[in-house]
């Protein structure tokens, strides 16, 4: 630790050969003080470098000893945000890339089921060849002074409202032989297609950012996966055969998700749908998922037991303290996105080794899924004294734009739509899940039915930004990262440690 409130983890190890014994001088220090709101212990995000995180900590410790507490900052590091927004960037500028979102936005506008319509920018229901010369327009930024997103669902005017769950799509198999016509009358798609089909060599290690997989084509970063769907690669790396029909049965798997999607309300929008089955499809390897997976395991990891492990040599210095002295400080725990993952295996290997312990706990923009959450709140909810979480209201998580153009959307709608292992992943920091009726269904959706029932026992445990409400209840959070930044989620934060939660 390069400063005394700093804890530096690797793999959930200590970064330095000191680490312990800095982590125990930190705990000499925080138990010899008097500190009327206890202890913080802060998890930041898991995307960001070792420097950023530092920087949070430099940046939040005066705020949380002026508020009367001792903080302890987490600092892990997996650059998840910069492989994203890098390797998106690269992945934009692919010609197969926009070729495949129009091919798919298409045949989505065609094969929705008649009840439904799409509108454009003008706000007025397009077809499908309008549809296409929309999106060539927003995906090549022809007109780059218009940022209005293409692709919106409407339900057509003077039609009843209509029963998503009643409706169907076409099998995939019945929509290739339709869409294998329109390839071989769209002069783009085949030359986007043809140049990748042309530049396949056998994979070569990308060294710009580790974890992303490798180039199959010069002319592409796509999957070696999705290159042996589409070209049939054999044996492995080597030309395959450029079979339109095969390219087209790829497409349609595309559009019958994204119609099933929409018809099931799972999807993020349309255009964001389109966007998101493409990229799980072409470039998932390239686009963190590696990652991301790595950066919840280094959460876990950290509480294995080994005194080399930060989380779970914090936890024996807890343990022999309350079995000095027969009780702890007041310990909050604060969690950025992934750190509230993080949060969840503290308490859990806490709970394992010290009866009766409490904390309080402070998420913000909370990656934590449903799934794990709602086992958690029932298992350990005694342990938890105040909850409270802030987060951004639908309209403001839409609205967060994680790449221009490609994913006008948030990290958490990226997260849950592309890097997790099933599509439309309930997280405790969406709005979306929280509160639209599809998932208010305590049978389909136990786990979130599960969590909602401990929320709503919890007084003001919600706080959707932008509010300006009562002293520890107001945020002006815009964006995914700016919770730790915003001053009034701060001065709530601030608040609740020095005056409570009510």
């Amino acid at each position: 630790m390069s400063n005394e409130h700093v804890l530096h983890l690797e793999n959930g190890k200590f970064a330095s050969e000191s680490g312990l014994e800095e982590l125990q001088d930190w705990f000499t220090k925080a138990s010899s003080l008097s500190n009327e709101a206890g202890w913080v212990f802060h998890f930041h995000g898991g995307l960001v470098s070792e420097q950023y995180g530092r920087g949070i900590a430099a940046k939040l410790t005066p705020q949380y000893k002026a508020a009367g507490a001792y903080p302890l900052f987490f600092v892990w590091e997996s650059g998840l945000l910069e492989v994203i927004q890098n390797n998106a960037h690269e992945i934009f500028k692919e010609k197969l890339l926009k070729e495949t979102v129009k091919k798919v936005g298409e045949w989505v506008a065609k094969k929705l089921p008649s009840s439904l319509g799409l509108k454009g920018k003008g706000n007025t229901l397009v077809n499908s060849n309008e549809l296409v010369n929309e999106l060539d327009d927003w995906l090549y930024q022809k007109s780059p002074a218009d940022q209005s997103k293409p692709l919106e669902l409407k339900i057509v005017e003077n039609t009843p409202k209509t029963n998503k769950s009643a409706l169907s799509v076409q099998d995939d198999a019945s929509i290739s032989a339709e869409i294998v016509v329109s390839i071989q009358q769209d002069p783009q798609f085949i030359e986007a297609y043809t140049a990748v089909y042309n530049g396949l060599h056998k994979p070569t290690l990308n060294s710009k950012t580790k974890g992303i997989g490798s180039s199959v084509s010069e002319q592409s970063e796509i999957s070696m996966e999705a290159a042996d769907q589409l070209f049939d690669l054999t044996p492995y790396g080597t030309k395959g055969v450029l079979s339109w029909y095969k390219v087209a049965k790829f497409i349609a798997k595309l559009v019958v998700s994204v119609v099933k999607r929409i018809i099931s309300e799972r999807d993020h929008g349309i255009y964001i749908t389109v966007v998101e089955e493409v990229l799980r499809s072409l470039y998932a390897d390239k686009l963190g998922k590696f990652i991301w997976d790595t950066m919840k395991q280094d959460t876990a990891d950290a509480f294995k037991e080994d005194m080399h492990c930060g989380g779970y040599a914090l936890i024996k210095m807890l343990k022999a303290k309350m079995d000095n002295d027969g009780a702890l400080p007041v310990i909050t725990l604060v969690g950025h996105s992934t750190g509230a993952i993080y949060i969840r295996h503290f308490i859990e290997s806490a709970t394992k080794q010290i009866d009766n312990i409490k904390f309080n706990i402070i998420f913000l923009a909370a990656a934590e899924t449903y799934k794990n959450f709602a086992p958690f709140v029932q298992a350990h909810k005694q342990s938890i004294t105040n909850f409270r979480s802030f987060a951004m209201t639908d309209n403001w998580e839409k609205a967060d734009t994680l790449v221009p153009v490609l994913y006008p959307a948030s990290l958490l709608y990226f997260i849950s739509g592309v890097l997790e292992d099933e599509i439309d992943k309930p997280l405790i920091g969406m709005q979306r899940y929280y509160s639209e009726p599809l998932f208010q269904n305590s049978t389909t959706f136990s786990d979130i039915t599960t969590v909602k029932t401990f929320m709503d026992n919890v007084q003001s445990s919600l706080v959707w930004s932008p509010i300006d409400s009562i002293d520890g209840n107001r945020s002006n959070s815009a964006s995914h990262g700016d919770f730790d930044d915003d001053p009034l989620t701060v001065s709530s934060i601030k608040h609740i440690l020095m005056s409570g939660y009510l």
